[in-house]
């Protein structure tokens, strides 16, 4: 019965480290958001942000687009279960490598 209450109060205590990710959610015409929320002290606002970001970057750019940050919200730490959180709200652009303007070319021509 011990051994079941340290591995409940293990998987409890490893969960709230966790940094827990909705993944990239599409809001609107090519408007993005992306929000990470983690439920322990050790990790700041800052970090989450900086997370979020960059899954918002590998995004655009496996659409061949580049990132856009547009808004970002931080929320931090609170009493009574209140995860720390940070929203990314994004768009992606299509690069200039990718539509060829970098070269002086207009393929809308």
């Amino acid at each position: 019965m011990n051994n079941r209450r340290i591995l409940v109060a293990t998987v409890t205590f490893l969960g709230a480290c966790s940094i827990h990710s909705t993944g990239v959610v599409p809001y609107g015409e090519d408007r993005y958001k992306v929000t990470h929320l983690n439920g322990s002290a050790s990790v700041s606002t800052e970090a989450l942000t900086a997370d979020a970001i960059n899954e918002a970057n590998v995004y655009c750019t496996q659409n061949q687009s580049d990132l856009k940050v547009t808004n970002s919200k931080e929320t931090p730490l609170g009493s009574f279960g209140q995860w720390a959180e940070s929203q990314v709200e994004f768009t992606c652009e299509r690069n200039r490598v990718a539509t060829g303007r970098h070269l002086g070319h207009n393929p809308d021509r």
